[in-house]
């Protein structure tokens, strides 16, 4: 996991990874050298971020260290940003029982204030997540749920840096609000309503 000095190895039983996974499923049950060799190479991946995938799969808990310390503004868009990764690294993993997780923990943090006020994800955060995810994911809807009520000038400042699916995707979700419209599978997400089903 990883790329050199920081590289990591994980060791995991085939069968824990394989049930929660459809990707690690395929790669090691399919006609690929990963399947040969048991070994699955992540060169791209933060170890960091695997490491709480992995005590996730055995705990069943998303634990991180990024809000040990006081909160602050940054204290909470550094867990938006280490959840996001989380989000994403789900999503490539094919585990919608950890997405649905990563989901639950990033609607905890938007719940969460700091000097009264609610926080949302930086627009590094936004740009990774619609990076790694596909059109309608959860992950993407939740970005537009949390900044629906940015002020206007702010969204002009940061236009520049959005992704203009994610800028389309809050104009869609903006309006639909307005006119007071439910369109099936939209927003708001909720704790009780966002999670990923069975197909």
């Amino acid at each position: 996991m990883g790329r050199e000095p920081h590289q990591q190895r994980f060791s995991i039983p085939e069968g824990i990874i394989c049930a929660r996974s459809e990707f690690f499923k395929r790669a090691l049950n399919g006609n690929w050298a990963e399947s040969e060799g048991r070994i699955v190479r992540f060169p791209e991946d933060n170890p960091e971020i695997f490491g709480i995938y992995m005590n996730l799969v055995y705990t069943g808990l998303v634990l991180t260290d990024t809000l040990e310390s006081p909160k602050t503004v940054t204290t909470i868009c550094d867990e938006f940003d280490v959840l996001g990764n989380l989000y994403v690294l789900c999503e490539k993993l094919q585990d919608r029982a950890a997405k649905n997780s990563a989901v639950e923990s990033l609607l905890e943090v938007s719940m969460g204030k700091y000097e009264n006020k609610y926080t949302c994800p930086r627009t590094d955060t936004i740009v990774l997540v619609y990076r790694g995810t596909c059109a309608g994911s959860l992950g993407r809807r939740l970005m537009v749920d949390l900044w629906r009520k940015i002020s206007v000038d702010f969204l002009i400042k940061c236009s520049d840096e959005l992704p203009k699916e994610f800028l389309a995707d809050l104009a869609i979700s903006m309006k639909t609000q307005l006119e007071g419209h439910k369109i099936k599978g939209t927003w708001p997400l909720n704790k009780n309503t966002c999670m990923e089903r069975e197909a």
